[in-house]
């Protein structure tokens, strides 16, 4: 966790400013933000602490910030090493920032402020986002053609593959491999249940047990970013995007063949 500003509440200084502001903007795209939110809460804290001029930058991967205040021009950069979806964060974000920008909040308050959205755990246990995989598989499992029969394994099927992303996460450290294993225990799943008589559309089940992994958010933030004109943060997001889809597919491929075969 980030040490406090190192200036005073009273007289915070242009580098308490900046480190505040970058703060702010590194949280957002950690979060699932897109990359002009970070970019516009970044410029707009800076204005309203009083810089003359305030230039942000935003890339998947990092985030920089120039400002030009008593002292001389002053630029900040912060890497972002590690990315996730935590959307209620970012509306936590946002709300601090106006509260800032309106006056109600020091320096020293926001940076609290904002400390206490990073630390906080995910509002959903890990138990909840298993049964919630499973529903939303077993839905997308009837979406995609499947019959009502066919939604107790999709069910099965999505809640193994969550339950084994999670664990997987927490043991490697490498992008996309919790991906293509989850993926994998999902077509195990689909494979066996159907060996044994519980469902009867293969592929529905499968499709319906995949839905869950697929980077919509990042697709989304990818298309946003290119028509916006940040080209950089667009190919990067839809790269990465791609890179998870190409995992998933990996995954029930490599299942797929070893029961071809």
């Amino acid at each position: 966790m980030d040490a406090m500003p190192h200036g005073t509440q009273l007289t915070p200084s242009s580098d308490d400013i900046l480190d505040l502001c970058l703060f702010a903007g590194a949280l957002v795209l950690k979060n699932g933000g897109e990359t002009y939110r970070a970019e516009e809460t970044m410029v707009r804290m800076a204005i309203a602490s009083g810089v003359r001029e305030a230039h942000g930058f935003a890339t998947p991967t990092g985030v920089f910030l120039s400002c030009v205040t008593a002292e001389g021009v002053k630029t900040r950069v912060r890497r972002i090493a590690a990315r996730t979806v935590d959307l209620s964060k970012v509306a936590a974000v946002n709300e601090i920032s106006r509260r800032y920008e309106a006056g109600s909040l020091s320096v020293a308050e926001a940076f609290r402020q904002l400390q206490e959205v990073e630390g906080a755990p995910f509002p959903y246990s890990d138990g909840l986002q298993h049964l919630a995989a499973g529903a939303t598989s077993a839905s997308f499992a009837l979406l995609f053609g499947g019959s009502w029969p066919d939604a107790g394994p999709a069910f099965a099927a999505g809640f193994v593959a969550n339950v084994a992303l999670k664990l997987v996460e927490r043991l490697f450290a490498v992008r996309f491999v919790a991906e293509a294993v989850a993926a994998f225990f999902s077509a195990l799943a689909a494979v066996v249940a159907v060996a044994v008589g519980w469902g009867a559309d293969r592929d529905a089940i499968l499709i319906g047990a995949l839905m869950p992994f697929v980077p919509g958010v990042a697709l989304t933030n990818a298309v946003r970013d290119v028509m916006a004109g940040d080209l950089v943060s667009g190919l990067a997001r839809g790269a990465e995007a791609a890179l998870t889809a190409l995992a998933v597919a990996a995954g029930v491929a490599f299942l797929l063949g070893l029961v071809a075969g």
